[in-house]
């Protein structure tokens, strides 16, 4: 059997591969489900080299196989593929609301490989172990755990597409490290906060609305005067980031005083609560509002989140009760804020002035 690797004509000067099976004169196609990019510049041509240099792989897998069988082909034990081009996919495909993590992790991973030239079926242990190593080293408080479960996911599917033998990351165990205590507001650094000026006024309105009411980034962007009981002071919100898959996605939240005069700062008819610019615009006036207060802390839209739960807890507030304000799915994702209450709670009575007393 001879076989060849073939090509036909894509719009935009792309080319498909596939297969071409010569055997006694009969033929047959096999889709190799790669493109070659039109060879426009230097970095493209780089890639179709690289495609081509895997089709070659694939078409010697195939060419081993037919030695075992002149007349039955046997299917490919594993699909040869590029790493960063199963993720690629991977990314392409998910169909989370936490996509902008996916991508995350891909602009890391294609940092962290000494090579474009990984194929996904040389990833093994040592290879997750070095990676989630490597995402520790350069994130904080949750991200390397949440990062690495981001990863995990992508080898599972990988495993279940037949592209992988086994799931490598299998048995590695993975420590969250919340870092809660830099991710928290007290009343005090609140109120200096408050009292500060912030170059966006309405990012600040915003954020100090979160710190009330414990509403996420993409939640507090798309509330609406229609979520909003001003006769009952309360708010009706669908988390974004759970919708679809938790019973607590519809979240009810009475506003305090401090709420209600936030949302009376500046009245609107109709649309969005808050009129708030992107989100690493709203960052980076968060950063220097934190300066002009003199607050050294790294705040962001769920350090707001973080404030709002942890106060409650502070304050004696009983477990489910947080969690049910916060819209946690159970208690579970509650109970990490005691044990920062438990830390705050240490460090002010290790504040109080030492006394000289003679026993």
């Amino acid at each position: 059997m001879k076989i060849t690797i073939c090509s036909r004509k894509l719009k935009g000067g792309r080319r498909s591969l596939y297969l071409n099976f010569a055997e006694r004169g009969e033929r047959r196609r096999k889709a190799m489900g790669i493109v070659l990019e039109r060879p426009v510049d230097a970095a493209t041509r780089e890639i179709n080299r690289r495609k081509l240099r895997q089709a070659t792989m694939i078409r010697a897998r195939y060419e081993l196989s037919n030695i075992a069988s002149v007349w039955e082909l046997p299917p490919l034990e594993r699909r040869v593929v590029l790493l960063v081009e199963a993720y690629a996919r991977f990314e392409r495909t998910y169909a989370g609301t936490d996509v902008a993590v996916v991508r995350a992790v891909g602009r890391h991973l294609v940092r962290f490989l000494p090579s474009a030239d990984i194929y996904l079926h040389e990833v093994d242990t040592a290879f997750c172990v070095r990676f989630l190593a490597y995402l520790q080293e350069r994130l904080h408080g949750s991200s390397p755990a949440g990062y690495f479960k981001k990863f995990r996911r992508f080898l599972a599917q990988s495993r279940r597409r037949g592209l992988l033998a086994a799931d490598p990351s299998e048995g590695i165990r993975v420590v969250a490290d919340e870092g809660l205590s830099k991710a928290v507001l007290a009343f005090g650094e609140l109120n200096r906060l408050a009292a500060a000026p912030c170059a966006v006024p309405e990012v600040k309105r915003a954020f100090l609305f979160a710190c009330n009411t414990g509403l996420r980034w993409c939640d507090v962007r798309r509330l609406r005067t229609s979520d909003i009981d001003a006769e009952r002071g309360e708010m009706t919100v669908v988390q974004r980031k759970v919708e679809g898959h938790s019973r607590r996605a519809l979240l009810r939240v009475g506003l305090n005083a401090n709420a209600r005069r936030l949302l009376a700062a500046v009245p609107r008819e109709g649309g969005t609560v808050f009129d708030l610019p992107s989100y690493g615009y709203a960052s980076r006036a968060l950063a220097q509002w934190a300066r002009a207060a003199g607050i050294g802390k790294h705040l962001t839209f769920h350090c707001a989140r973080h404030t709002f739960i942890s106060n409650l807890i502070a304050q004696g507030t009983h477990l489910s009760v947080a969690a049910s304000l916060a819209g946690h799915s159970s208690t579970r994702h509650t109970e990490r804020y005691v044990h920062l209450s438990d830390h705050r709670r240490r460090e002010a009575v290790d504040r109080l002035a030492p006394l000289r007393m003679e026993l």
